[in-house]
C-alpha cells in the first residue's frame, strides 16, 4: 500500500494548490479557521459525555461559520469494525439546499447552538441520518486505521475501507481525519463537500487535523467522566442495596418481639382459661394489640424502603405511656416463665423527641433480650429517668451478663445476649441514632446488666 505520508498534499483533486506549487493563503478563512479551533476547544472543556464532545466536533467542521463542510460523520472501532456513530449535514443535493435555505432564513448560527447540550436534536439526527450511518460500518481490513495524519482521498484510493466510504457517500473526495489514542487507532472522522465540490485548502485539512486532535482528548476525558460516573452509581446502587437488606433483616427481626409476645399472651390463655365473657374480651383485645403492632411494622418495613434516606420527623412522644403499654404486652409471657417483669412508672409524664414506631421498636428488643436471658425465675427491670436534656429509658437484668469481648460495643451487630443474633441490637442502635439519641450498656449494679436508650427531653 503507498503511505500518504509519501502522497504530495496536491496529488489529490479536492486539495487546492496556489500559483507557483505553494498553497493558496486566505487570510480571512485562516482567521476564521482559528477562531473556530479556539471557540471548540472551549466547547469541548464543558462537553458533558463523549457523544456531546463528538457532536461539537462534527458541527464546527460542518457550520458555515466554521470549517463549512457539506457534511460530516464520526466511526468508532468497536471489536474489529468501524461503525457509524455520529453524523450531520444533508442527504442529497435536494435536501442540502432546503437545509441551509432554512438557516438562512432563521439566521441560525450553528456554532452559537452548541453552548447548551441538547441530547434531543442529537438523537434526531442520528435517526434522520441512521440509513447512512449504517452504510459507512466496515471491517478494519488490512491498511484500515494505520494512518496518523489527516488526509484527503479519490476514488481509487488504496485502502479498502476509504473506497468503501466513498462509494458509500458517492463522494468525489473525502478528508479523512484518524483519531488516535496513545498509539491506538480509536475511530476516524469524515468530511466532504459532495454538493459544492468545494476544494480542500492545507490550512483547512491542517485545522481540521487540529480540531480532531482536541476532540480526541475531549473523548478521553469524557469517557474517564462517564467510567467513573458509572462506577459512582453502581456503588451507590450497592450501598442502596445493603442499607435496604439490612432494613429489611432488622425489621424482620423486630417483628418477632410482638410475636413472641402474642405468643406468650396465647400461651397464658391457654394455661389459665377465663371464666367470664369479660375476661375472654379483655385476653382477646391483648392479642389483638400484639398482631396490630406486627402490622404495623409490616407497613413501616414498605415504608421505610420505599423512603430510605429521607429523614423522619421527631415528634413529642409519651415515653411512660409508651413502656406502659409495652410492658403489659410484654407480661403474660414474663408470668408464664416466672420471670418479674417491673416498671415503676414517674407519677407525671415524661416526654421525648422520637419516631413512635421506632421507638417501639427498639423497647421491644430490648425487653425481648431481656426476657430470653434471664430464664425461669428471674428478674428484668424498666426504668425512664431524666438526666438534663435526655431521658434514659433502660431495660435491666440479672441474667447471664454479656462475654468480655462484646462489653465494650454490644450494639455493634455482633453476637447480643446468650441464644441472640445481634440483630436486635444494631437495629436498636441504628434506629436510636437515626432519632438524635444514643445507646449504652453497663454493669454498674452488681448481678445486672443494663441496656439504655437515651433521648432529647422535650419540655
Amino acid at each position: 500500500m503507498r503511505g500518504e505520508t509519501r502522497r504530495k498534499p496536491w496529488a489529490f483533486p479536492g486539495l487546492r494548490r496556489g500559483r507557483g506549487g505553494g498553497y493558496q493563503r486566505d487570510r480571512g478563512r485562516s482567521t476564521k479557521i482559528l477562531a473556530t479551533l479556539h471557540l471548540a476547544a472551549e466547547l469541548f472543556e464543558r462537553a458533558l459525555t463523549p457523544e456531546h464532545a463528538g457532536w461539537i466536533a462534527l458541527v464546527a467542521l460542518t457550520a458555515g461559520e466554521g470549517f463549512g463542510f457539506n457534511r460530516a460523520f464520526l466511526l468508532r472501532r468497536t471489536n474489529g469494525l468501524l461503525e457509524g456513530w455520529l453524523g450531520i449535514g444533508p442527504r442529497s443535493g435536494e435536501e442540502a439546499a432546503q437545509l441551509w435555505q432554512q438557516l438562512q432564513a432563521l439566521e441560525v448560527k450553528p456554532l452559537a447552538t452548541l453552548g447548551t447540550f441538547q441530547p434531543e436534536i442529537i438523537s434526531q439526527e442520528k435517526a434522520r441520518l441512521a440509513e447512512t450511518l449504517q452504510a459507512l460500518k466496515t471491517p478494519l481490513q488490512e491498511g484500515c486505521g494505520r494512518w496518523r495524519r489527516a488526509f484527503v482521498a479519490r476514488r481509487d484510493f488504496a485502502d479498502p475501507c476509504v473506497r468503501h466510504w466513498m462509494h458509500a457517500l458517492q463522494s468525489p473526495f473525502l478528508v479523512v481525519l484518524p483519531l488516535v489514542r496513545q498509539g491506538t487507532f480509536w475511530g476516524v472522522v469524515l468530511a466532504d463537500n459532495f454538493v459544492t465540490r468545494a476544494p480542500v485548502s492545507a490550512p483547512l485539512l491542517e485545522g481540521a487535523q487540529a480540531l480532531c486532535h482536541s476532540l480526541q482528548a475531549a473523548l478521553e476525558r469524557t469517557e474517564l467522566w462517564a467510567r467513573f460516573q458509572a462506577e459512582q452509581e453502581a456503588r451507590r446502587r450497592a450501598e442502596q442495596a445493603v442499607v435496604l437488606v439490612e432494613t429489611a433483616r432488622a425489621l424482620a427481626h423486630d417483628i418477632k418481639n410482638p410475636l413472641t409476645a402474642a405468643a406468650g399472651l396465647l400461651q397464658h390463655l391457654l394455661e389459665h382459661k377465663p371464666t367470664t365473657v369479660e375476661e375472654w374480651e379483655a385476653w382477646g383485645r391483648k392479642i389483638a394489640d400484639g398482631l396490630s403492632r406486627v402490622e404495623r411494622q409490616v407497613n413501616q418495613l414498605v415504608q421505610e424502603l420505599a423512603s430510605r434516606g429521607q429523614g423522619m420527623e421527631l415528634t413529642r412522644t409519651d415515653a411512660v405511656a409508651l413502656l406502659l403499654r409495652l410492658v403489659a404486652s410484654w407480661q403474660p409471657l414474663a408470668e408464664s416463665r416466672s420471670i418479674s417483669l417491673r416498671f415503676d412508672p414517674p407519677e407525671k409524664p415524661v416526654c421525648v423527641w422520637a419516631d413512635p414506631a421506632y421507638l417501639d421498636r427498639c423497647v421491644e428488643n430490648l425487653l425481648s433480650n431481656a426476657v430470653k436471658a434471664v430464664g425461669l425465675g428471674g428478674e428484668v427491670r424498666v426504668r425512664v429517668e431524666e438526666e438534663g436534656e435526655w431521658v434514659r429509658l433502660s431495660v435491666a437484668d440479672n441474667g447471664q451478663p454479656l462475654p468480655q469481648p462484646l462489653r465494650s460495643d454490644p450494639f455493634s451487630g455482633g453476637l447480643g445476649q446468650p441464644g441472640g443474633s445481634g440483630e436486635g441490637l444494631a437495629s436498636v442502635r441504628r434506629l436510636t441514632e437515626a432519632m438524635g439519641g444514643k445507646v449504652e450498656y453497663d454493669e454498674n449494679e452488681p448481678g445486672w446488666v443494663r441496656f439504655s436508650l437515651l433521648l432529647r427531653r422535650c419540655v
